[in-house]
């Protein structure tokens, strides 16, 4: 069959029959095989496999097994193994080893030289050797020896081969040393050179101790000998010789009440066993302690007692703490006796003879206090302390609950029901707590209606003003102003009927009708008096008590004053003319 042979293959997913080449389709089947799924056993390597299809991952190595069966490893070739493998023989591989004559022998073997002892088994060239005395001859090969128990004597060793790494720690015993090897014992100091540096020397004949340092016999640092002498000291010395030397210390026997010091006077001396003297002692300071003697109101008696002596007015003493008022309690501390009242603050007491308070009250009873003037109270009484219809006419100031002005009085500091009589008006006001309330007015004027004075209705202007006109700033002759909320609840009453455009809108007025200002957005408005004239509020009036006259303002009268006509058309009231003669 050819490679190119075409090949029918239905294709059951399309219903049709395609035509494929034998080797394509080969080809498909081993590209599409799953891995291991054909056993080695079905492949033939009689031919061999190509060296270019086995892929080495690196190099100095051959391809085997180091256990067991399974796939190729690469295994680490060196140089030597290398040679080896490459050998042709076994010739060639011992001399790639380095391998003698040696390495072919078995049993006994004499080969131009001899060596004491036996080889048994075949000799391959790892045996291990037993000698029982030196190896001599010569050869290439190499093998292990070990020596025997006891096989070494001392005549094999040469002087001074065993060197001090080759002893162990401790190795040498005490039996192993020399006489006088590492301490030289002699009756005096030692001489000459030491045998090495650190040995020691003893002297039997003195028991000093020596080392050589190298240069020479040093004797050890230390006490080694000892002689007591107590020269006169209290003290007494005793001195046990030997290996071991022993001191003792004791006292000798002294005259009574004598002590060791030095001289009583005079230059500086052996110090000596003496009775002390008063300059032997420091005196006492208030910062140190030392000797004292007896001052003012103390005596020393012939026995050493030291005494006090009573105090006076004249001299100091003790004093005696006679009690009970006065203790001296545990500490030494004198101490009052304890007050029988609880500390605190208390405004009437009572003392003993000795000043002590001995009893107290919080609060003073009426009887406590004195007459006091009036004059020396300050301050403010509460409601409490006066009782209820205690206040008579004659006790009240003059303007206490009640304001006499026409200014209105300021809006604080006044109690609910306090009065205010406004003359000029002769109007009574009282105040609720929040504003002043007119007494004897209609509603409507407490609450803000009041008459402002006339005017004419034809031009719109003003031709008479009351006190509250003239309190807003309008005069006789002005043009009523526009609405405004600072003056609602301020109308004029028509003297002269007419229809101003400015004044309500156009209304028409009557003579005696209401001008009314609303406020700013409503502005004036007309009320309709039906009276046809006249009147109408109070309005229109021109003759009636002083203050009910339009042309009139009043302020403040009083007896004896004058009635001038201003510039503004208005009659005031004046204590002097500022104009002619009053006759």
């Amino acid at each position: 069959m050819s490679p190119t042979d075409l090949l029918p293959i239905a294709d059951l997913s399309a219903s049709e029959t395609k035509a494929i080449t034998a080797k394509d389709l080969l080809e498909g089947v081993v590209i599409n095989m799953d891995a291991g799924s054909i056993p080695a056993s079905k492949i033939d390597f009689s031919g061999g496999i190509a060296s270019g299809s086995i892929n080495i991952t690196q190099g100095d190595v051959v391809l085997g097994r180091t256990t067991g069966a399974g796939l190729a490893e690469e295994i680490a070739c060196t140089l030597a193994g290398r040679a080896l493998l490459a050998g042709v023989d076994a010739a060639a591989q011992r001399t790639s080893l380095g391998l003698g004559t040696l390495a072919l022998r078995s049993g006994s073997w004499v080969d131009g030289s001899s060596f004491s002892g036996t080889s048994s088994g075949t000799n391959t060239g790892d045996q291990t050797i037993t000698l029982t005395g030196p190896v001599t001859g010569s050869g290439t090969g190499t093998f292990a020896t070990s020596l025997a128990v006891g096989g070494v004597t001392t005549a094999a060793l040469a002087d001074g081969a065993v060197t001090s790494a080759k002893l162990a720690p401790k190795g040498v015993a005490a039996s192993n040393l020399d006489d006088q090897s590492s301490v030289v014992v002699g009756t005096g100091a030692p001489s000459g050179a030491g045998a090495f540096v650190g040995q020691g020397a003893f002297a039997t004949g003195t028991g000093y101790a020596y080392t050589y340092t190298g240069t020479g016999w040093v004797q050890h640092a230390g006490v080694q000998q000892i002689t007591g002498t107590d020269n006169g000291t209290p003290f007494s010395i005793t001195v046990t010789g030997g290996a071991t030397t022993d001191i003792a210390l004791g006292l000798d026997p002294q005259a009574a009440n004598a002590v060791w010091v030095g001289p009583a006077t005079g230059a500086a001396a052996s110090p000596s066993f003496r009775a002390l003297v008063s300059a032997d002692l420091p005196v006492a300071t208030a910062g140190a302690a030392g000797a004292v003697r007896p001052g003012t109101g103390m005596s020393v008696d012939a026995a050493g007692m030291l005494s006090h002596a009573l105090g006076s007015a004249a001299a100091a003493g003790v004093l005696k703490v006679p009690g009970p008022d006065l203790a001296v309690n545990g500490t030494g501390e004198l101490r009052h006796v304890v007050s029988p009242l609880t500390p605190g603050s208390y405004t009437k007491v009572t003392t003993d003879n000795n000043g002590h308070v001995v009893a107290g009250q919080k609060q003073l009873n009426d009887a406590d206090i004195a007459s006091v003037d009036a004059s020396k109270l300050t301050g403010v009484l509460p409601a409490t302390a006066i009782g209820p219809h205690t206040i008579t006419r004659q006790m009240l100031a003059d303007f206490s609950f009640a304001y006499i002005q026409e200014g209105i009085p300021p809006l604080t500091g006044h109690a609910i029901g306090t009065v205010w009589l406004q003359e000029s008006t002769g109007q009574v006001s009282i105040w609720n707590g929040n504003s002043w309330m007119k007494t004897g007015a209609s509603t409507l004027f407490n609450r803000n209606l009041r008459y402002g004075g006339s005017y004419n209705a034809a031009t719109g202007i003003i031709t008479g003003v009351t006190q509250f006109g003239t309190a807003e700033g309008l005069k006789v002759g002005d043009t009523i102003p526009a609405g405004d909320d600072k003056i609602a609840g301020l109308y004029f009453v028509a003297s002269t009927g007419g229809s101003s455009s400015s004044l309500a809108g156009g209304a028409v007025f009557d003579a005696g009708d209401w001008l009314l200002c609303h406020g700013t957005s409503a502005g004036w408005i007309r009320i309709d008096t039906l009276s046809g004239g006249g009147g109408g509020g109070g309005g229109g009036s021109t003759v009636s008590n002083l203050d009910d006259l339009l042309d009139v303002t009043l302020t403040s009268p009083t007896n004896s004053d004058f009635l001038q006509l201003n510039s503004s058309g208005q009659w005031v009231n004046v204590s002097v003319l500022d104009e002619g003669t009053w006759t």
